[in-house]
């Protein structure tokens, strides 16, 4: 049996891809094997930072001051990506920067033996900058590169690769940070997660990428399709009347108000009211990822059955069941238990949001919708969390945490208030000329065709 499923993979993996298509998406899952490390590495910041010393405050600016400087880049970088041709060379040089930059992170403690927290903190703050430049341009990228009918699957694979390799790294980096001497056990993890995601940057060089349509500033001004002008005018006319755009947008701004609510309250409620180790820490991420990976597997298939507006409808509701717990029940073993239902079901959110975002997206102006829509998520993501330091504060973390869930919840509800069509399936050019998927058969109802 396994021999069979070992032969499988080197056929998939080793011959030639038969179209440019199915070459990116191998390279989609490859590099994600390697970035996933940096990922679960990652997942650690808050917890560092908290063991370096970090105030209540300072994991409040953590959660909220990436977002802030990603509501000021990510216009200007969705305009300046739609003015080149071959957007390659900005999207993964900073990305590029991003994951060095976290070698920084690991010499952190020795450049900095005092106000150690406040160098960290400021640190990740600035990286959050490159990766809005790649963020801007990633997305869009992702929608050119892969048909409709194929997105669902692709990307509940990627998922499941990211959700495999988090899972194991987050679940063996809380041993290894028990094991070994603070702020070493740190330093080395970062250190490995550096060199993993470098490999991932290699990977990207090799991806086919068609060239872009160039949005000149005579064409953006004849066509009124300048969205990020300050202009009313504009936005009225260009966002206002996409009723799907604008339900969604207001939608998910409300719903992720309670997700940036709880964030930084995560890791305070966890280490300093329960007094979790960092190997609790580690398996609490690793039960997230494995939940999430089951979750990707049944989700894409209920998808191509329902689509991805019923299920989007169906798990935006019962999202906010885990910061309830959190809340409501300090108990560590039971918060585990949760965290791993939490990740099934936000695995078809996920899914199911991404997809139908970029639907309602005007192909041709998909950079400068996402640099809008992502200007307002970031604008709420930088209020949410300062907004719950303060609070908790006066009423305490868990009962913060427990209007977060409510405003979560509500933000949910709304998907059925505010309610839109789901645009029909877009059409999609084919790399280099070849046969369209569908042609081939190898579209989202075969997904045993897809590598």
């Amino acid at each position: 049996m396994s021999g069979s499923i070992f032969a499988n993979i080197r056929y998939r993996f080793w011959r030639p891809a038969p179209t440019a298509l199915d070459g990116n998406i191998r390279l989609l899952y490859v590099e994600l094997v390697f970035s996933a490390i940096l990922g679960g590495v990652a997942s650690f910041n808050s917890a560092f930072a908290v063991r370096l010393g970090a105030s209540e405050a300072m994991i409040g600016l953590l959660s909220s001051m990436p977002p802030l400087m990603a509501a000021l880049v990510s216009i200007p970088a969705a305009r300046m990506l739609e003015r080149r041709s071959d957007r390659r060379p900005l999207m993964f040089g900073s990305l590029f920067l991003v994951r060095v930059g976290y070698l920084a992170v690991a010499l952190i403690p020795l450049l900095f033996p005092t106000n150690t927290a406040t160098a960290l903190v400021t640190w990740l703050i600035l990286l959050s900058v490159p990766g809005t430049i790649f963020n801007a341009g990633w997305i869009p990228l992702l929608a050119e590169l892969l048909p409709e009918r194929r997105r669902a699957f692709v990307f509940s694979r990627r998922s499941i690769i990211n959700g495999v390799i988090v899972a194991a790294v987050t679940f063996l980096a809380g041993s290894w940070l028990e094991a070994v001497t603070f702020p070493y056990n740190y330093q080395l993890l970062y250190a490995f997660g550096v060199i993993a995601a470098l490999l991932s940057c290699y990977v990207l060089e090799f991806l086919v990428i068609p060239p872009s349509e160039v949005i000149l500033e005579r064409r953006e001004r004849r066509r009124n399709l300048a969205l990020s002008s300050a202009s009313w005018q504009v936005v009225r006319e260009r966002v206002l009347k996409n009723r799907g755009f604008l339900a969604m947008t207001t939608n998910t701004f409300l719903y992720n108000f309670g997700v940036w609510m709880s964030l930084p309250l995560f890791v305070l409620i966890y280490v300093r009211e329960l007094g979790a180790s960092d190997a609790w820490i580690g398996t609490h991420a690793a039960l997230g990822s494995v939940g999430t990976v089951v979750g990707y597997f049944v989700w894409e298939r209920v998808i191509r059955h329902k689509g991805f507006k019923w299920v989007l409808l169906r798990t935006m509701p019962l999202s906010p069941f885990y910061p309830f717990v959190v809340a409501l029940v300090p108990d560590l073993t039971v918060i585990l238990s949760a965290h791993w239902l939490i990740g099934f079901i936000n695995s078809g959110t996920d899914l199911s949001h991404f997809n139908v975002l970029l639907k309602v997206c005007p192909r041709e102006r998909r950079a400068s919708y996402f640099g809008f829509y992502s200007t307002l998520m970031n604008v709420s993501a930088f209020i949410a969390p300062m907004l719950a330091v303060a609070l908790a504060e006066h009423v305490g973390l868990r009962a913060t945490m427990f209007m977060a869930a409510s405003v979560r919840l509500v933000g949910g509800l709304m998907f059925h208030v505010i309610k839109f069509e789901e645009p029909p399936e877009e059409a999609w050019t084919p790399i280099n000329g070849e046969t369209a998927p569908d042609a081939q058969g190898a579209g989202a109802d075969n997904p045993q065709d897809n590598p």
